[in-house]
Protein backbone atom coordinates (compact mmCIF):
# COMPACT_ATOMS: atom_id res chain seq x y z
CA UNK A 1 0.00 0.00 0.00
CA UNK A 2 1.34 3.71 -1.06
CA UNK A 3 0.56 6.72 1.56
CA UNK A 4 2.45 9.53 -0.42
CA UNK A 5 2.99 12.70 1.57
CA UNK A 6 0.23 14.53 -0.11
CA UNK A 7 -2.26 12.62 1.04
CA UNK A 8 -4.13 13.70 3.34
CA UNK A 9 -3.92 11.55 7.37
CA UNK A 10 -7.31 12.87 9.32
CA UNK A 11 -6.90 10.80 12.45
CA UNK A 12 -3.40 10.97 13.34
CA UNK A 13 0.94 10.09 12.96
CA UNK A 14 2.54 8.94 15.20
CA UNK A 15 6.03 6.70 15.47
CA UNK A 16 6.94 3.80 17.41
CA UNK A 17 10.11 1.65 17.28
CA UNK A 18 11.17 3.56 14.69
CA UNK A 19 8.07 2.95 12.53
CA UNK A 20 5.44 5.37 11.62
CA UNK A 21 1.98 4.48 12.08
CA UNK A 22 -0.52 6.41 10.51
CA UNK A 23 -4.04 6.15 11.49
CA UNK A 24 -7.48 6.57 9.75
CA UNK A 25 -10.92 7.77 10.33
CA UNK A 26 -12.31 4.72 9.31
CA UNK A 27 -10.30 2.70 11.76
CA UNK A 28 -7.54 1.28 9.21
CA UNK A 29 -3.97 1.60 10.59
CA UNK A 30 -0.70 1.88 7.89
CA UNK A 31 2.27 0.85 9.19
CA UNK A 32 5.42 1.70 7.34
CA UNK A 33 9.22 1.85 8.16
CA UNK A 34 10.89 5.20 8.62
CA UNK A 35 11.53 7.13 5.37
CA UNK A 36 14.91 7.56 6.73
CA UNK A 37 15.86 4.21 6.51
CA UNK A 38 15.93 4.20 2.54
CA UNK A 39 18.05 7.63 2.55
CA UNK A 40 20.67 5.67 4.85
CA UNK A 41 20.82 2.86 2.44
CA UNK A 42 21.02 5.18 -0.67
CA UNK A 43 23.81 7.70 0.80
CA UNK A 44 25.75 4.55 1.70
CA UNK A 45 26.17 3.47 -1.68
CA UNK A 46 26.38 6.76 -2.82
CA UNK A 47 23.33 6.53 -5.06
CA UNK A 48 21.35 10.09 -4.93
CA UNK A 49 21.62 10.35 -8.27
CA UNK A 50 20.69 6.87 -9.34
CA UNK A 51 17.23 6.37 -11.44
CA UNK A 52 14.25 4.34 -9.90
CA UNK A 53 12.81 1.34 -11.18
CA UNK A 54 9.94 -0.76 -10.82
CA UNK A 55 11.13 -4.22 -9.72
CA UNK A 56 13.38 -5.16 -6.74
CA UNK A 57 14.56 -8.69 -8.57
CA UNK A 58 17.64 -8.69 -10.73
CA UNK A 59 16.58 -11.47 -13.33
CA UNK A 60 20.59 -12.72 -14.07
CA UNK A 61 22.37 -15.99 -13.19
CA UNK A 62 26.01 -15.13 -11.16
CA UNK A 63 28.43 -15.09 -14.06
CA UNK A 64 31.34 -17.49 -13.37
CA UNK A 65 34.06 -14.66 -13.16
CA UNK A 66 32.16 -13.15 -10.21
CA UNK A 67 34.79 -11.59 -7.89
CA UNK A 68 34.35 -10.61 -4.30
CA UNK A 69 34.32 -7.00 -3.32
CA UNK A 70 37.00 -5.31 -1.35
CA UNK A 71 37.00 -5.33 2.24
CA UNK A 72 35.55 -1.84 2.49
CA UNK A 73 33.05 -2.63 -0.17
CA UNK A 74 32.35 -5.93 1.80
CA UNK A 75 31.90 -3.86 4.82
CA UNK A 76 29.24 -1.46 3.18
CA UNK A 77 27.19 -4.50 1.70
CA UNK A 78 26.72 -5.59 4.48
CA UNK A 79 25.69 -2.28 6.26
CA UNK A 80 23.25 -1.99 3.71
CA UNK A 81 21.61 -5.21 3.81
CA UNK A 82 21.29 -4.90 7.75
CA UNK A 83 18.78 -1.73 7.27
CA UNK A 84 17.05 -3.77 4.82
CA UNK A 85 16.42 -6.27 6.92
CA UNK A 86 15.41 -4.33 9.75
CA UNK A 87 12.90 -2.85 7.36
CA UNK A 88 11.75 -5.98 5.07
CA UNK A 89 9.16 -6.85 7.98
CA UNK A 90 6.89 -3.94 6.81
CA UNK A 91 7.79 -4.33 3.30
CA UNK A 92 6.29 -7.71 1.93
CA UNK A 93 7.67 -6.79 -1.65
CA UNK A 94 11.35 -6.97 -0.81
CA UNK A 95 11.21 -9.81 1.43
CA UNK A 96 12.59 -12.32 -1.16
CA UNK A 97 15.09 -10.13 -2.77
CA UNK A 98 16.63 -9.50 1.56
CA UNK A 99 16.55 -12.83 1.79
CA UNK A 100 18.39 -13.96 -0.99
CA UNK A 101 21.24 -11.12 -0.72
CA UNK A 102 21.72 -12.34 3.21
CA UNK A 103 23.08 -15.87 1.87
CA UNK A 104 26.47 -14.18 1.03
CA UNK A 105 27.35 -11.78 3.34
CA UNK A 106 30.41 -13.40 4.41
CA UNK A 107 32.05 -13.02 1.09
CA UNK A 108 29.70 -10.39 -1.17
CA UNK A 109 30.59 -10.22 -4.53
CA UNK A 110 30.30 -7.59 -7.74
CA UNK A 111 27.29 -9.61 -8.55
CA UNK A 112 25.44 -9.53 -4.94
CA UNK A 113 26.18 -5.56 -5.10
CA UNK A 114 24.75 -5.62 -8.35
CA UNK A 115 21.72 -7.14 -7.21
CA UNK A 116 21.83 -4.79 -3.77
CA UNK A 117 21.58 -1.75 -5.89
CA UNK A 118 18.87 -2.91 -8.06
CA UNK A 119 17.20 -3.21 -4.59
CA UNK A 120 17.80 0.10 -3.80
CA UNK A 121 16.84 1.93 -6.91
CA UNK A 122 13.55 0.03 -6.35
CA UNK A 123 13.07 1.06 -2.68
CA UNK A 124 14.45 4.78 -3.22
CA UNK A 125 11.16 5.27 -5.56
CA UNK A 126 8.81 3.52 -2.91
CA UNK A 127 9.89 5.03 -0.07
CA UNK A 128 5.80 5.55 1.28
CA UNK A 129 4.72 2.13 0.95
CA UNK A 130 4.25 -0.24 3.80
CA UNK A 131 1.05 -2.22 5.75
CA UNK A 132 -1.82 -1.53 5.27
CA UNK A 133 -3.44 -2.89 8.15
CA UNK A 134 -7.85 -2.93 7.87
CA UNK A 135 -10.21 -2.47 10.40
CA UNK A 136 -12.30 -5.64 11.45
CA UNK A 137 -15.85 -5.30 9.29
CA UNK A 138 -16.91 -9.14 10.09
CA UNK A 139 -18.73 -11.35 12.91
CA UNK A 140 -18.07 -9.80 15.97
CA UNK A 141 -16.30 -12.48 17.98
CA UNK A 142 -15.63 -14.59 14.65
CA UNK A 143 -12.55 -14.42 12.19
CA UNK A 144 -11.60 -15.41 9.35
CA UNK A 145 -7.48 -16.65 9.16
CA UNK A 146 -6.48 -17.67 5.78
CA UNK A 147 -3.17 -18.75 4.58
CA UNK A 148 -1.34 -18.27 1.77
CA UNK A 149 1.82 -20.04 0.05
CA UNK A 150 3.93 -20.40 -3.04
CA UNK A 151 6.99 -21.87 -3.71
CA UNK A 152 9.74 -21.27 -6.43
CA UNK A 153 11.39 -24.45 -6.64
CA UNK A 154 14.82 -24.87 -7.46
CA UNK A 155 14.92 -21.49 -7.36
CA UNK A 156 18.42 -21.52 -6.38
CA UNK A 157 20.78 -22.60 -9.01
CA UNK A 158 23.79 -22.47 -6.27
CA UNK A 159 21.86 -24.87 -3.64
CA UNK A 160 19.36 -25.95 -5.87
CA UNK A 161 16.67 -25.17 -2.97
CA UNK A 162 13.45 -23.92 -3.11
CA UNK A 163 12.37 -20.70 -1.73
CA UNK A 164 8.43 -20.27 -0.06
CA UNK A 165 6.72 -17.09 0.30
CA UNK A 166 3.94 -16.89 3.05
CA UNK A 167 1.30 -14.81 3.65
CA UNK A 168 -1.59 -14.98 6.69
CA UNK A 169 -4.39 -12.72 6.42
CA UNK A 170 -7.17 -11.93 9.11
CA UNK A 171 -10.40 -10.97 7.75
CA UNK A 172 -9.04 -9.95 4.64
CA UNK A 173 -6.20 -7.65 6.09
CA UNK A 174 -2.46 -8.91 5.49
CA UNK A 175 -0.59 -9.29 9.23
CA UNK A 176 2.52 -11.26 8.24
CA UNK A 177 4.28 -12.37 5.30
CA UNK A 178 7.62 -14.24 4.87
CA UNK A 179 10.03 -15.28 2.39
CA UNK A 180 12.37 -18.72 3.71
CA UNK A 181 15.04 -20.62 1.66
CA UNK A 182 13.71 -24.65 2.03
CA UNK A 183 16.02 -26.50 4.51
CA UNK A 184 16.65 -29.65 2.13
CA UNK A 185 16.28 -30.34 -2.06
CA UNK A 186 13.19 -31.13 -3.17
CA UNK A 187 12.64 -33.43 -6.09
CA UNK A 188 9.69 -32.18 -7.59
CA UNK A 189 7.68 -28.94 -7.86
CA UNK A 190 4.46 -30.44 -5.64
CA UNK A 191 7.08 -32.01 -3.20
CA UNK A 192 8.68 -28.29 -3.19
CA UNK A 193 4.79 -26.61 -2.42
CA UNK A 194 4.10 -29.19 -0.05
CA UNK A 195 7.04 -28.49 1.99
CA UNK A 196 5.89 -24.14 1.99
CA UNK A 197 2.14 -25.40 2.59
CA UNK A 198 3.80 -26.95 6.06
CA UNK A 199 5.93 -24.02 6.29
CA UNK A 200 3.11 -21.59 6.47
CA UNK A 201 0.84 -24.15 8.59
CA UNK A 202 3.03 -24.31 11.18
CA UNK A 203 2.67 -20.28 11.11
CA UNK A 204 -0.98 -20.45 10.79
CA UNK A 205 -1.76 -22.92 13.74
CA UNK A 206 0.21 -20.31 16.25
CA UNK A 207 -1.87 -17.15 15.39
CA UNK A 208 -4.91 -19.47 15.17
CA UNK A 209 -4.32 -20.97 18.82
CA UNK A 210 -3.27 -17.17 20.29
CA UNK A 211 -6.61 -16.34 18.98
CA UNK A 212 -8.93 -19.29 20.28
CA UNK A 213 -7.40 -18.18 23.83
CA UNK A 214 -8.49 -15.09 22.98
CA UNK A 215 -11.82 -15.74 22.99
CA UNK A 216 -12.31 -15.73 18.88
CA UNK A 217 -14.17 -18.39 16.61
CA UNK A 218 -11.80 -18.74 13.86
CA UNK A 219 -12.32 -20.22 10.13
CA UNK A 220 -8.98 -21.98 9.08
CA UNK A 221 -8.73 -21.39 5.35
CA UNK A 222 -5.00 -23.04 3.78
CA UNK A 223 -4.72 -21.54 -0.57
CA UNK A 224 -2.22 -23.02 -2.73
CA UNK A 225 -0.79 -22.49 -6.22
CA UNK A 226 -0.60 -26.14 -6.68
CA UNK A 227 -2.74 -29.03 -7.30
CA UNK A 228 -0.55 -31.65 -6.84
CA UNK A 229 0.60 -29.89 -3.25
CA UNK A 230 -3.54 -29.96 -2.72
CA UNK A 231 -3.59 -33.40 -3.00
CA UNK A 232 -1.17 -33.65 -0.72
CA UNK A 233 -2.66 -31.82 1.45
CA UNK A 234 -5.72 -33.92 1.23
CA UNK A 235 -4.10 -37.44 1.64
CA UNK A 236 -2.17 -36.54 4.61
CA UNK A 237 -5.22 -35.01 6.57
CA UNK A 238 -7.25 -37.74 5.49
CA UNK A 239 -4.90 -40.31 7.19
CA UNK A 240 -4.82 -37.93 10.46
CA UNK A 241 -8.88 -39.30 10.92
Amino acid sequence: FDLKASDTIRVGRYSHLKRERLRFENGDVLIRPSIKYVNDMVSLLEMEDAKTVVSPSLLEDRPEDDEELTVEGASVFRSVVGIALYVMPDRPDIQRDVQILTRNLRNPTNFDKRRLVKLVRYMKGTKTFGMLMRKPRGVKGKVLLELFSDTDFAGCKETRRAMTCGETRLDKTVTSVFARRQGVQSTSSGEAEFYGATSVVMDGRVIKHFLEWLGYEVAYQLLLGSSTAKAMVQRETALER
